[in-house]
Parts: C-alpha cells; structure tokens; sequence
C-alpha cells in the first residue's frame, strides 16, 4: 500500500511544484493537492511499465474532506456537509467487467472491499457491510453519526446537524450539491430525520462492539 498524504496542516513537499499562495488553507490546499496529483500520475506511470499492471486494480480515495468555511464558522474536520464527508474514489484498471468513465452511482468507503473481492471472483459469505458497486445500485441510504452530529442521506432528501447550532438542516439530496439550500420543513420533521439516523448509529454500534454484524450460525 503507498500512501500520499495531503492533509492539515497542508504543507507542500515540494515548493517547486505549488500553483497558489500559502497565506490561506484553500491556497495551501490547491498546492498539496497539485502534488499528490503529480505523485499518483508519477507512480501508476511507473506502474504501468511492469508486465503486470495489466491484472492490477489500482484504487484511489480520500477518508474525509476539509471544510474551508462554506458554511461558517471554523474550517477543518468539524462537520458533515459533503465539503467534509464526500471523497474521491477511483478505481483503475483493465478488469473487463470494470466500467470505464465517471459514474454517480452513490458510493461509500464500505463498498471497496466488496466490490474488489466480486472483481476477483471471491462469492464466499462474508460480514461486510458495504456492497460490490458491480451490482445492481439500489436506492442507497447513508447515516453517520461522529461527536453527536449527523449526516442521513436517504430518498431525495439529506439531513444534516449544523456544528455551530445544533439544529438538523434539510437539503435536496440531488439537486442542492453545495448545500446552500436548506428546505422549508418544521423543526418537528428536521428533528425525527435526525433522530433516526441517531437510532441507526446508535444499532450499528450496538451490532459491531457486540460482534453480531454476522449472524453466528453462519460461520
């Protein structure tokens, strides 16, 4: 596994290569960002000499985002509007059953393992919560719930916890990406969405601390 980090407090490895300024987060950010992309683009190149790299499966992505204040407020990790949450995931090769080009089918972090394991012919049971983005893509529904904020991505509509307020704010889940919009609902209905996704959490640790994730007659 190689790892490039490009992360707080985002200080270029080499000046050399910078496209912006230093003054500000969002300019250090264009310059580590420029970097890591010349790093990846340098090391699948290199890859790609060896007579191998046609049965490789290279895969790309990001464990969270970085607000730069496009909500208020502080910036860094300390929320969970897409600019913190969303993350690049690529994944690259000649794999024939492998689409090529973009794809907005929604997609978690979960889902790499799985959908690697299907690209490798591997059907045996397995506890994985994710699923192989090979399959059929069903109408995805996404909770998370960190330092009593939360995140419910489910249907056409998408809940979110305001850091700075408290309050559950609602988004169209397709049509308001920057999330710039929040949708007129009572505090009554913003309130339940939350509080379900809190219910979802709050089971989805219950079932991995206790190690009932896998039903134990299936072993």
């Amino acid at each position: 596994m190689v790892s490039v980090t490009n992360h707080t407090p985002f200080t270029s490895k080499e000046p050399a290569l910078d496209i912006a300024g230093h003054a500000t987060p969002r300019e250090r950010i264009l310059n580590t960002t420029h970097y890591t992309d010349d790093v990846v683009r340098e090391f699948i190149a290199t890859l790609a000499r060896e007579p191998w790299f046609e049965r490789t499966i290279v895969v790309i992505y990001g464990d969270h985002g970085f607000n730069l204040g496009e909500h208020g407020g502080m910036t860094g990790e300390v929320d969970l509007y897409r600019e913190g949450s969303w993350v690049p995931l690529v994944i690259l090769g000649s794999h024939p059953r492998l689409p090529r080009g973009p794809s907005a089918q929604p997609a978690s972090l979960l889902d790499i393992a799985p959908t690697l394991a299907d690209l490798l012919g591997i059907r045996e049971a397995n506890p994985w919560q994710g699923h192989s983005l090979l399959a059929s893509a069903p109408e995805r529904s996404f909770q998370y719930v960190a330092h009593g904020l939360v995140l419910s991505e489910e249907g056409g509509q998408t809940v979110v916890t305001d850091p700075r307020t408290g309050a559950a704010a609602l988004y169209n889940r397709n049509r308001d990406w920057l999330q710039h919009r929040p949708l007129a609902a009572s505090e009554a209905t913003r309130a339940a969405l939350a509080r379900r996704a809190m219910a979802a959490g709050r089971l989805n640790d219950y079932l991995l601390r206790r190690d009932l994730v896998w039903r134990r007659d299936a072993r």
